[in-house]
């Protein structure tokens, strides 16, 4: 195992994802909650920083400004599985000009 991911939660205690985690899943992919358990919206990953330094730090491209959190999580997936905790982890708050709310203009 890798880490845990658990759920993020808005400061009225709602979960930001549209649902939690399955129940009778302990461990697995990140990849698979968004795939294969339709999990949408924010999760929070906790990982262990030893093995994190181990993959390559996030690109910098020419004239480049963004670089998706997902690029990193995906390598990882390839190897390692990680703890669900059906628990809130972190207390969000999202701003109007954010990276969350922005994500499809960063895209361009």
């Amino acid at each position: 195992m890798l880490g845990i991911i658990g759920l993020d939660i808005y400061k009225n205690g709602n979960i930001v994802s549209n649902r939690k985690f399955p129940t009778n899943i302990k461990a697995g992919k990140y990849s698979q909650l968004y795939g294969k358990y339709g999990l949408k919206g924010d999760i929070k990953f906790i990982y262990v920083t030893e093995i994190v330094k181990k993959y390559p730090k996030y690109p910098v491209y020419e004239d480049e400004k963004f670089v998706p959190l997902g690029y990193k999580y995906m390598l990882i997936d390839e190897r390692y599985d990680l703890l669900y905790l059906n628990e809130p982890i972190c207390v969000v708050e999202y701003l109007p000009d954010g990276s969350t709310k922005n994500i499809i203009k960063q895209y361009f």
